[in-house]
């Protein structure tokens, strides 16, 4: 783990992973009693001077480990075991295992059955927030793999290497993230100043944006975002919602309706709906709003899905499952019926 200042949080995250062989603390520069805290439940405490690079972060940390397998973990998450997921016929057809057990029983189940010098990643689950539940790497091989970009960081495959990856079910990081503020924004203005043609780093710039309600930069940034090649394809249809709303926000309704509606078509998601259909009852159009409610509620019955690195289909990180609730369409739904004439 990458810490500065997390006395409150450390507990519960410690306390999710007891077990592991060997937890590393990476401290960087707190001030309260993180770091007591991390030595009391058994982990060793590392210094790094920060530098904003989570990359360089993580990298310094890893070297410090006894292991090559590594699991990464923010203070405000814990792992909770959970149902497992009904993943598609064709990871199933890969002989599909629900481990049960704790979280350290599983990754060695795992690396028993399996080719264990073969294997290089594990993908766990991850409530990030309300709404939000995706698969994620978190497992690695730390010598097949190195960490890019500075913020939002990601592991790369190492020069040569061809990932195999598994799914490791049964279990969830949950994300219990606190209101204060982050600076990424001005790590991220660096980054794509140095590389202005990097659509991950356009992408989570534009979000910056968003997330701080710069609704004018959040347009300028994401539709320098949209000009770019390449990058993840639901980010396209994100950054159009997101732009959605910042042109909501400005009062430029009409735009902000096509940015939904559009961010809908990209990958079939039916949450922009949800957010046009909400507009227009707001603008007094019934008529729309109705129309967007019989659109949204029909993707809602079979959301988008995507191939997983450790194959089978599942769906997208980007989806909102509150939006999938056909009862919330039907409530939406009644709500337009009590505005008719």
């Amino acid at each position: 783990m990458i810490v500065r200042d997390e006395a409150a949080a450390l507990p519960k995250a410690l306390a999710s992973i007891h077990g592991a062989p060997e937890v590393i603390i990476c401290d960087t520069g707190s001030r309260d009693e993180t770091r007591e805290i991390a030595k009391a439940h058994g982990a060793r405490v590392v210094d790094f001077s920060w530098c904003d690079d989570f990359s360089a972060a993580r990298a310094f940390a890893e070297s410090q480990a006894s292991y090559d397998w590594i699991m990464r973990l923010d203070a405000d998450e814990r792992v909770m075991p959970c149902s497992p997921r009904l993943l598609s016929a064709e990871y199933a057809d890969r002989g599909y295992k629900f481990y049960e057990g704790s979280l350290v029983e599983a990754v060695c189940a795992i690396l028993r059955e399996t080719k264990s010098d073969v294997v290089s990643q594990m993908f766990v689950r991850r409530c990030h927030s309300p709404g939000n539940d995706h698969w994620f790497p978190r497992l690695h091989r730390r010598s097949c793999f190195k960490w890019v970009y500075p913020v939002h960081e990601l592991i790369k495959p190492r020069v040569g290497h061809r990932p195999i990856c598994e799914a490791l079910d049964g279990f969830v990081m949950a994300h219990d993230r606190d209101a204060r503020p982050r600076p990424y924004r001005a790590i991220l203005e660096e980054a794509i100043h140095a590389h202005p043609g990097d659509p991950y780093l356009a992408f989570h710039l534009g979000q910056a944006c968003w997330e701080e309600s710069d609704w004018a930069g959040t347009i300028k940034t994401l539709d320098h975002y949209q000009s770019l090649n390449g990058g993840y394809r639901f980010h396209r249809g994100e950054a159009l919602r997101m732009n959605g709303e910042a042109w909501e926000n400005l009062g430029v309704t009409d735009r902000a309706l096509a940015a939904y509606v559009d961010s809908s078509r990209v990958e079939g998601r039916a949450e922009p709906l949800w957010q046009a259909a909400c507009l227009a009852l707001r603008l007094g159009d019934v008529e729309k709003a109705m129309k967007w409610v019989v659109e949204g509620a029909a993707l809602a019955k079979s959301p988008p899905r995507e191939m997983q690195p450790f194959g089978g289909l599942d769906f997208p990180y980007l989806l909102d499952w509150r939006r999938y609730d056909l009862n919330s369409w039907c409530n939406l739904r009644e709500q337009i019926l009590g505005k008719e004439p």
